[in-house]
C-alpha cells in the first residue's frame, strides 16, 4: 500500500526546548509513508482558511496517486480544518486522517504514537473520507469523523464527537461504529463569517460589521440564548444570523421566542462554523437553504 504523510506543523511536530517553550522543530517525520510533505509548516493556532485551501488541493492532488493520507496538524484547530476538507473533499475515494498529539512527538506522555498507530490501521480498512485519529487518555484511540468533532475539551486536551457519535474505536482491533457518507464537495472559497460568544453581559452590537457575511452564535450546551439581546442584534445586522448547539426535539422558550435567528440542530460548532464559511464563500444566494442539506456526515442522528 502507498500512503502519503503531509505534514503541517503543530504540537505534534514542535520540540521543548531547555527553557521550557514548545516551537516548531524541523524535519519531524514518521516511517510508513511512501512519500512526505510539507506544503507549510505552523502552530495551529495560526491556521487560516488560505492555509485550508492549500492543504485540500494537495490532498485532492495526491488522491490519485495513493491509497492513503495522514496529514499531521495542531490540536487547536483541527476540529475546523477536519471539517474544511470533510467539506472541500466530500467526494475523495481514499481514507485521509488527521493526526495531532496532545505533546511533541517523542516526548514523555505524547499520544503521538498511539494517533499515529490508530491512523495506520485505519488506512488499512479503506474507508475513504475524512477523519480524524486521537487517543484520550485512558481510553481507545478514536476515529471521528472530520465533519464530526467538538474543540478540544480545555486544560486536559480531550477531543470527543457530539454524543459520542465516532467512527471506529482502535484497541488491538478496529471496532467500525459507523460508516461515513460521500457528499458533492464544495469549492473552497471562504466567506466571512462572524462568530458570536453566549456569555451574560456580552453587548451585541460591537460584533456589527458590514463585511460579514453572516453571523453564527454558539448557544448554550441546549442551545439557549438571552431572547432579548440576540433579537435586537438580529433586527440591526445587515447579514443572516445562525444559531448553532440545539438538540433536534429539544427546544426551550428562549429559543422558540427568537426572531430572524435561523437554528441549525444536530451539528458541532466547528462544522458549522466551516460549512457557512464555505456555503457564503460558494454561493451566498444559496447558502441559507443549503445549511440545512447535509454534504457529508456533519448532522447527525439520535
Amino acid at each position: 500500500m502507498k500512503y502519503t504523510l503531509i505534514t503541517t506543523g503543530g504540537t505534534i511536530g514542535s520540540a521543548t526546548g531547555g527553557d521550557g517553550v514548545r516551537r516548531l522543530a524541523d524535519g519531524k517525520t514518521f516511517d510508513g509513508f511512501t512519500e512526505t510533505l510539507a506544503p507549510f509548516t505552523v502552530f495551529s493556532e495560526n491556521m487560516t482558511f488560505a492555509h485550508m485551501a492549500t492543504l485540500s488541493a494537495l490532498i485532492r492532488k495526491q488522491a490519485d496517486c495513493c491509497d492513503g493520507i495522514i496529514v499531521t496538524h495542531g490540536t487547536d484547530t483541527l476540529p475546523f480544518t477536519a471539517a474544511a476538507l470533510s467539506f472541500t473533499l466530500a467526494d475523495i475515494q481514499i481514507p485521509v486522517v488527521l493526526v495531532s498529539a496532545n505533546a511533541p512527538a517523542g516526548e514523555p506522555g505524547s499520544n503521538a504514537d498511539d494517533n499515529m498507530r490508530a491512523a495506520l490501521a485505519f488506512l488499512g480498512k479503506k474507508q475513504p473520507g475524512i477523519y480524524a485519529a486521537y487517543r484520550n487518555a485512558g481510553e481507545s484511540a478514536q476515529i471521528l469523523f472530520g465533519s464530526r468533532m467538538l474543540e478540544a475539551r480545555p486544560f486536559d486536551g480531550n477531543y470527543y464527537a457530539p454524543m459520542g457519535k465516532v467512527c471506529a474505536y482502535v484497541d488491538e482491533e478496529i471496532r467500525i461504529v459507523e460508516t461515513g457518507k460521500q457528499g458533492n464537495p464544495l469549492s473552497p472559497q471562504f466567506g466571512n463569517v462572524v462568530p458570536l460568544p453566549y456569555h451574560p453581559g456580552v453587548e451585541y452590537t460591537a460584533f456589527l460589521t458590514d463585511t460579514a457575511d453572516a453571523y453564527l452564535l454558539a448557544g448554550s450546551h441546549s442551545g439557549t440564548v438571552n431572547t432579548q439581546k440576540i433579537n435586537a442584534f438580529a433586527a440591526a445586522a445587515r447579514a443572516p444570523v445562525y444559531l448553532v448547539n440545539k438538540t433536534a426535539g429539544v427546544t426551550y422558550q428562549s429559543t422558540a421566542d427568537l426572531v430572524g435567528v435561523t437554528v441549525l440542530e444536530n451539528i458541532a460548532y466547528p462544522a458549522a462554523f466551516v460549512k457557512l464559511a464555505l456555503l457564503y464563500g460558494n454561493d451566498r444566494m444559496k447558502a441559507a437553504q443549503a445549511a440545512f442539506q447535509p454534504i457529508t456526515d456533519e448532522i447527525f442522528s439520535f
